[in-house]
This record gives structure tokens, C-alpha cells and sequence, in this order.
């Protein structure tokens, strides 16, 4: 009777602690992507789009799309959060079905940004401007792992992008 008794007792701590869950810090786990932008150019961009998608044969195939507000001149951790987008501030992560993205099939989750009816450019990864930015299709996109930061240069659009979980 003892021992069932401390079962309980140690199951009990562990659910109020919060132990159990999928997130050790006490929050609820926030899952999709979230993106950071840094805009080094002296131009502003009024109706920016980012797309998802995957490459096939060398080309960007689109399975999803969520238009942004506007990014300023010299922006600076610009939060792009879906919420300011489509509902006015709820400020919930974009989460576009990611199992189009494997029948394609690609093996990797890429980006595009339409900055402009002139320019739309691939995201590549910071420092290796050669590298398609992506993520593999096996990652669970949760907490950092769906912050994306997007820096518009003149010339390129990169990415910094940190998988560690928190």
C-alpha cells in the first residue's frame, strides 16, 4: 500500500511540474514558423510574401504562401507574426501542411521571399550564400526550431537559423 501511495505522490509532482509535457519550461509548446527580419537596404517593402515549398529538378515548387506586413528601411528584429497578418495581433505561428512539401517529394523545406513585383529571391544561408536554406523534413517545427531569421541584403536574402530546441 505504501509504494502505490508513493507512485501517486511521485506521479502527482511530476504532472504539477510539468515534467511530462513536451516543453520543460512551463509553456505551452508553440509549433510553425515564426520569422525575424533585418532589412539592410533603403528600401522599404509594402506587401511582402513569403512562400514554402520544396525544389524538384532545380526548380522552387510553392505548396503554401502567407502574405506579411510591410517591412520598413532598416528594419531591425522585425517579428513577422501570422497574427498581425491575418487576424489583427493573435500572434500565432504560420503552420502550412508540410506533408505537400514531402509528396513532391524534396528533402528539404525551402523558402521564398516576393519582396516586390521585382524582386523574389530564394533564402540562402548566411556566410554560405552558395547553400539553399533548409530544413529537414523529419524536424518537428516547434520553439526555435520554427524561428526563422531573415536578413534583406541588396543583393541576396539569407537566413541565420538556430535547430537547437530552446
Amino acid at each position: 500500500m505504501k509504494k502505490i501511495i508513493f507512485i501517486l505522490i511521485c506521479y502527482w509532482l511530476l504532472c504539477s511540474c510539468n515534467l511530462m509535457s513536451d516543453n520543460f519550461h512551463g509553456e505551452e509548446a508553440q509549433y510553425g514558423f515564426l520569422f525575424d527580419v533585418k532589412n539592410d537596404t533603403d528600401i522599404a517593402y509594402n506587401s511582402p510574401v513569403i512562400y514554402i515549398g520544396g525544389i524538384k529538378d532545380d526548380v522552387f515548387i510553392s505548396i503554401d504562401s502567407i502574405p506579411t506586413r510591410a517591412i520598413p528601411v532598416g528594419s531591425d528584429d522585425w517579428n513577422i507574426h501570422v497574427g498581425d497578418v491575418v487576424s489583427g495581433g493573435s500572434g500565432s505561428r504560420w503552420k502550412p501542411d508540410l506533408q505537400k512539401i514531402k509528396d513532391i517529394p524534396s528533402k528539404q523545406y525551402n523558402f521564398k521571399m516576393k519582396l516586390s513585383n521585382s524582386r523574389e529571391d530564394i533564402l540562402r544561408w548566411t556566410g554560405n550564400e552558395d547553400l539553399i536554406f533548409g530544413i529537414d523534413p523529419s524536424t518537428i517545427i516547434a520553439h526555435r526550431k520554427g524561428e526563422i531569421n531573415i536578413r534583406i541584403s541588396k543583393d541576396i536574402i539569407t537566413v541565420d537559423y538556430d535547430d537547437s530546441e530552446f
